[in-house]
This record gives structure tokens, C-alpha cells and sequence, in this order.
């Protein structure tokens, strides 16, 4: 899998509606403040370095500074869940808002919804009786649309200006119709958020069953399929239906250590899966420097805290040394002190004309050669394995206005253009609300050491407790 920066404008699919834009230009003083002389280079010329700032941070425990932040983080979980409920079209979760020109839901984020929705009747956030009609709702839509699914395998956008017609996003940004993409991790995501919920609600409107059945229906070794190059044992990133029907699979295979494996987690969630455990060791398990969030999805739906698989790899202690590779690469490329959460994410840049754009970015991690973006979302997700840099990094985003909007954690701050977007993803402040959780009350994570599948899949991937044994370079 081969991950690059890029600028990719998002499509204007309703250009008559007006969109509220969701990007803020930072005053040079607060930016400077912010960043210090070293990461503004030759942007804004001599200024301030910002010392009084990094001192007053770095000086402060960790105690207090999950003190100051308490009641931001609580803040953040009500109005993620709070996304969640408002942001639904026929049970799919939008996938982004603003919404306007980005007409879609998600069906990892609809997946992700599913999951808010048990951490928001444990916080109090909303009834038992709500949760129940919100998840009834969602697995009603999918039942009874087919569109949304082949052969198991869900649809990775749902065009929601006409409910239920899946359509296919690409590079381009363009939508091609009427075929759609049919995609693995997004199925994948769907089901390990789902597994949980059916675990809470049980037989309540059948919830536990229907869940159930729409897992039976995935069809695992179609997506190791044959066509094209490759190691078989290896999930292909998904497929497009021809104008015949039949399937034209991605020629992308899962092959890192990416969020890909999670594919390979769900296939083997059975007692007696219908592919070999083989396809949890064929992706590779050398190291490479990859988006922040492709570390801690595992962590989102099963506790892997102290757990090696049978190769000795331990993803726990992977995405703490993640952190540490990101804050010494955000150190040597001008980031402001301290800070990481270099991720993939939804960002503004300045255009060749000096306008305001939207895209979104893919860091290759090749230090001046891309923008400095971070994901104030990305950085959430990590306090469960690295709480100090994750603290450190959000009390310095807080004091700036630069972490929160209405419905969670933002989506970027760009550095070099000195652009805010205040929008957010819906995988993004999803998985940021799951991680969280796993910071605390692990409602999640319990939930699934009593769900019967994923436990199967824990032990057909052969993971066990204990020290790893795995060099990570």
C-alpha cells in the first residue's frame, strides 16, 4: 500500500447550497505565539520563539494537565456522541460536516455511530429506549436496501441526496454512477463496531441476531480473490461492479501493518472461519512510518493492552512508539514544540492563486517537502498509550481555540498556511470517542471481552499475553 501527500479538492456535488465554511485564518499574533520562529521558517520571518509558551507547558505534571483538560475532554465525548444523533440520514452517519458539498454517509462511520451510541446510554448522554430506535433504524436501512451491500461486503459511500444508491468516490473526486466501491476496511469497521453493540442491546429488537446474520452473509474469501497480481492470502482493498455485475476488484491488497489487518481480524471472527488463519501472518511486519490513525484502530474495539500475536508483534506497544517517532519527526521538520499528530485528515491549504481550499492530506512523512498538518483528533486518540506527549500536545491546541468544534475534535491545523479547519469526520471523532473510552471507563473494550466472535478472532490470530519479542525496525 503505497500512502502520498496530496491536494485533493472535494467535490462540489451541491453547488447551490450554501456551505458555512469551516476554516479559520489564525492571527499572526496567536500563530506565532503558537509556533515560535522555528516552525514558521521563512513564512512570517523573525519573530518570537515562543519560549515562555513551551516552558509554562513543559513545566506543568501530568496531573495537571489532565486536570485543565477534564472538563474539555468530557466536553468533547458529549458533543461526538452528540454527532452522532444529529448527523443521520435514514440511520447512516454523514460523513462529514459541513455537509453541503459532500452529499455521502459512511458505513464505517454509520459502524461508528452504532458504537457512540452504547458509550452515550452509559454516560447518561441519551436513553436506553433512543439508543435502541437509533440502532434499529441503521440495521433496518441495510436490511432493506441491497444496494448497500454484495455478497456481505459493504458500500463505502451512500449518496444520501438519493437515498440508498451507493456511488463510488475516487481519486478524482468525482463520483462514477451508477457502479459503487464495495470496500473491505469500511466493512470491516462497521462489523467491529457493531459486535460490541449487539453484546449490549442483546435481544432487544432483535439487535444481536440481525447483526448476526448481516456478519454470515460476508463473504471472506471472495475478497482474497485471484484476479491480478499478488499474494492471495491477502485481502484486496475492495471491488467495483461492472455494468454485467460482476465484480472488479482494487488491485491494492492489505499488505502492511496498516488498517488493513482489521480486515484480517474480522475474517477470523468465527470459531470456524471460512478462510485460513493464515491471513493474519501474511501481511508484512516491517516497520514503516504511517498515518497516526492506522495505529490506534485496532485499540478503538478490543483491548490489546500487554497482548502479542503469535509472531510476537505487539500493537499496543507499536503505537506507543509511534508517538515517539512522530514527535521526533515533528521536532526535526518545525512543528511547534512538543506537538505530533501527523495523520491522515481533511485540511485547508492556500491555493497557487492564494485562496482558501479544502482537501485532504496523506502525510508521506518526508519532512519539508509536505505541508505541517496535525489532527488535533489523532492526538485524543492517543492519550490511552501515551497520555504525557498526548496532554502536552492538546493543552497546547486548547489555549488556542485550535482542538474543539460543535461535534468533537476538529479536523487539522495547518502550520505552514496558517489555516484552521474546523469541520469534522465522522471516523475521525468516532474513533477519537472510542479511544477515549478506552482511556476510562473501557465500556467498549469489556463489551467485546464478552462478545464470543471477536474473542474467536483473538485466538485464531493467536494473540496471548505476554512480553513481545518483535523488533519493530
Amino acid at each position: 500500500m503505497t500512502l502520498h501527500a496530496t491536494h485533493r479538492s472535494l467535490p462540489q456535488i451541491a453547488a447551490s447550497q450554501e456551505l458555512v465554511s469551516p476554516i479559520d485564518r489564525i492571527s499572526r499574533g496567536s500563530f506565532l505565539r503558537m509556533v515560535g520562529l522555528s516552525a514558521l521558517g521563512a513564512l512570517y520571518g523573525p519573530g518570537p520563539r515562543g519560549e515562555v509558551e513551551r516552558e509554562s507547558t513543559s513545566s506543568r505534571s501530568l496531573m495537571e494537565l489532565q486536570r485543565d483538560l477534564h472538563p474539555v475532554l468530557e466536553r468533547l465525548q458529549r458533543n461526538t456522541i452528540d454527532y452522532f444523533i444529529q448527523n443521520r440520514r435514514d440511520g447512516l452517519v454523514l460523513d462529514q460536516f459541513p455537509v453541503a458539498n459532500w452529499p455521502y454517509s459512511s458505513m464505517a462511520a454509520t459502524g461508528f455511530g452504532l458504537s457512540s451510541y452504547v458509550i452515550g446510554v452509559e454516560r447518561g448522554v441519551l436513553s436506553r429506549a433512543r439508543a435502541v430506535e437509533l440502532v434499529d433504524e441503521t440495521l433496518r436501512t441495510i436490511e432493506t436496501r441491497p444496494t448497500l451491500r454484495h455478497r456481505g461486503w459493504f458500500t463505502h459511500f451512500v449518496d444520501v441526496s438519493e437515498p440508498g444508491r451507493p456511488l463510488a468516490v475516487r481519486e478524482s473526486g468525482r463520483p462514477e454512477k451508477p457502479t459503487a466501491e464495495y470496500s473491505s476496511v469500511d466493512t470491516a469497521l462497521f462489523f467491529l463496531a457493531a459486535l460490541p453493540v449487539a453484546t449490549y442491546f442483546g435481544a432487544e429488537r432483535d439487535i444481536e441476531g440481525r447483526i448476526e446474520r448481516l456478519l454470515q452473509e460476508v463473504d471472506f474469501p471472495l475478497m482474497l480473490h485471484q484476479q491480478g497480481a499478488g499474494d492471495t492470502r491477502l485481502f484486496s482493498h475492495g471491488f467495483y461492479l461492472d455494468e454485467h455485475g460482476h465484480e472488479r476488484f482494487i488491485p491494492s491488497r492489505w499488505d502492511t501493518c496498516s488498517e488493513g489487518i482489521l480486515v484480517s481480524f474480522l475474517s477470523l471472527a468465527d470459531q470456524h472461519p471460512s478462510v485460513s488463519p493464515g491471513v493474519w501472518d501474511a501481511w508484512s511486519r516491517k516497520y514503516e512510518q504511517l498515518p497516526l490513525f492506522v495505529r490506534y484502530y485496532p485499540h478503538c474495539f478490543v483491548d490489546l493492552r500487554d497482548c502479542v500475536d503469535r509472531s510476537g508483534l505487539n500493537l499496543w506497544g507499536l503505537a506507543e512508539q509511534e508517538v515517539v517517532h512522530q514527535v521526533r519527526y515533528c521536532e526535526e521538520n518545525g512543528f511547534p514544540a512538543g506537538l505530533f499528530g501527523v495523520t491522515a485528515c481533511a485540511f485547508a491549504y492556500k491555493g497557487p492563486s492564494g485562496s482558501d481550499q479544502y482537501g485532504y492530506f496523506v502525510p508521506a512523512f518526508q519532512g519539508p517537502r509536505e505541508p505541517r498538518v496535525v489532527g488535533p483528533h489523532a492526538i485524543v486518540s492517543c492519550i490511552p498509550f501515551s497520555p504525557g506527549p498526548a496532554y502536552r500536545s492538546l493543552h497546547h491546541l486548547s489555549r488556542h481555540g485550535w482542538l474543539e468544534s460543535d461535534f468533537g475534535p476538529i479536523n487539522s491545523v495547518n502550520f505552514d498556511d496558517a489555516l484552521v479547519h474546523r469541520g469534522v469526520t465522522a471516523i475521525d471523532v468516532g474513533s477519537a470517542l472510542l479511544m477515549l473510552d478506552a482511556a476510562s471507563a473501557r465500556c467498549i473494550h469489556t463489551l467485546s471481552a464478552g462478545n464470543a466472535r471477536i474473542q474467536a478472532a483473538l485466538i485464531n490470530c493467536g494473540f496471548t499475553r505476554g512480553p513481545s519479542s518483535f523488533s519493530q525496525r
